[in-house]
């Protein structure tokens, strides 16, 4: 999948990651969910920073 580098990208990537975490057992609330779901943001949202 692709994602721009805007807000509305960065949520996007954040509810597919979430998203996926949780179907490979991972649920919305676990640390190890909230954690790589911020990471992802952050990679998407800075993606196309200079």
């Amino acid at each position: 999948m692709r994602f721009t580098s805007s807000p509305r990208g960065a949520r996007l990537a954040r509810r597919l990651v979430s998203h996926r975490l949780d179907e490979w057992g991972y649920p919305y609330d676990s640390t190890p969910n909230e954690t790589i779901t911020l990471i992802a943001a952050e990679l998407t949202a800075n993606a196309g920073a200079p």
